[in-house]
């Protein structure tokens, strides 16, 4: 009899199954007939097939048998009650269509179960990809924008999707069919970002998160320079204090530094280079009016000198 029920089973339409249960590998895999009780009226089939052709695993005939397929040999049991299919140490190969074949006095029902198995997901991995700045024109008031690009990967696998959360909300979220490949979601944040990031990968029965930590992976773009390093990288000139004079280092030199430092800062590029130009002009205007001031003196000196000589001449 079970022969013909057998052949039955396996030239029936698949059809749509009954339920469909999705677990993780490793766990343990029940499936209930919805029988109340076993007793003498009731026989229990239970087949798997991943393909066209299925096989017995598990069977209930007065007595309960589960010695048939090698490939769940030790992992099977039959609830001694209800006739439930369990299996333990589940793997992915074990994904299929999974049928239960009821007799209870000649009548013939079944119970159908689409079964798919997921390896857990791996832990996401955020790395930093690029440093990006955005400087608005010349003469604005505002300053530049610096923004850092970060990608989150994690191994691929089926059905595995990936997310950006700010913090409960989702902001950007992928998958891909390619399973030869990482999964890859990029994210771009501004420096001045306050709120709390995090990757999320999963697939139906897991899910693994990893936080963003702004401080390792994006450490603030130092570039703002400071009044010591101006000093040290500037021409002297550019402090308009007079060369090879003892005149001393007044406010208004250190102001002058300070608009210089400023200007790096929040100006363009061409804006710095004229303010560093007309610095140093100003300083070489006052070299050439020193160097013309002693010249005048020396003369001064000399003439006064030939009249003195020519009147102890006369004299």
């Amino acid at each position: 009899m079970w022969t013909l029920v057998l052949f039955f089973i396996s030239v029936e339409a698949a059809g749509e199954a009954d339920d469909v249960v999705k677990v993780m590998e490793g766990g343990l895999l029940r499936l209930n007939t919805d029988a109340e009780q076993l007793n003498g009226n009731i026989q229990i089939l239970w087949t798997f097939g991943n393909g066209k052709q299925s096989s017995r695993i598990a069977q209930y005939h007065g007595k309960i048998y589960t010695h048939y397929d090698d490939r769940f040999s030790g992992r099977v049991q039959l609830d001694e009650r209800t006739g439930a299919l369990n299996i333990s140490n589940i793997s992915t190969d074990d994904s299929g269509l999974y049928k239960a074949l009821i007799v209870i006095n000649k009548q013939i029902s079944t119970k159908k179960y689409k079964v798919d198995v997921y390896a857990p997901v791996s832990v996401p991995d955020i790395k930093s990809s690029s440093h990006e700045t955005m400087q608005h024109p010349p003469g604005t008031s505002q300053e530049m924008h610096e923004f850092c690009s970060v990608v989150c990967s994690v191994k691929n696998d089926r059905d595995v999707f990936i997310s950006w959360y700010k913090g409960d909300e989702i902001v950007n979220h992928g998958s891909s069919s390619d399973l030869s490949i990482n999964l890859s979601l990029p994210l771009k944040l501004h420096y001045n970002e306050t709120e709390s990031y995090s990757c999320t990968a999963a697939n139906p029965v897991s899910n693994k998160s990893i936080r963003l930590h702004m401080k390792h992976l994006c450490p603030h773009y130092e570039g703002k320079i400071t009044q010591t390093n101006i000093r040290k990288s500037l021409p002297t000139t550019t402090t308009s204090v007079p060369l090879h004079t003892d005149k001393p280092f007044t406010e208004n030199d250190s102001s002058r530094i300070s608009s210089s430092t400023d200007c790096l800062q929040h100006c363009g590029d061409v804006e710095v280079l004229i303010r560093l130009i007309l610095s140093a002009l100003v300083g070489l205007a006052t070299i050439v009016f020193l160097v013309e001031h002693v010249r005048s003196t020396q003369k001064i000196n000399i003439s006064s000198d030939d009249d003195i000589c020519m009147r102890d001449q006369k004299v």
